[in-house]
């Protein structure tokens, strides 16, 4: 993700496919991401992104400043 995000790629994080060992501990690292490194979005979100083929368009319209 560091990698990517160094590359200037748009990281798209899917909050409900990661865990932690804790709800706080899960909450802190998807905020640090969503600060950080990129977008964090539902499952069901990034499927319907994926599926219309949005997901390339809207990323390649915010420039990464704008985060």
């Amino acid at each position: 993700m560091r990698d990517a995000a160094a590359l200037d790629y748009r990281v798209v994080t899917v909050a409900d496919a990661n865990a932690a060992q804790s709800d706080a501990v899960l909450n802190a690292t998807l905020h640090t991401v969503y600060r950080s490194f990129g977008d964090v979005r539902p499952s069901a979100e990034v499927i319907e992104l994926l599926a219309t083929g949005s997901a390339h368009k809207q990323a390649s319209r915010q420039p990464r400043a704008a985060r």
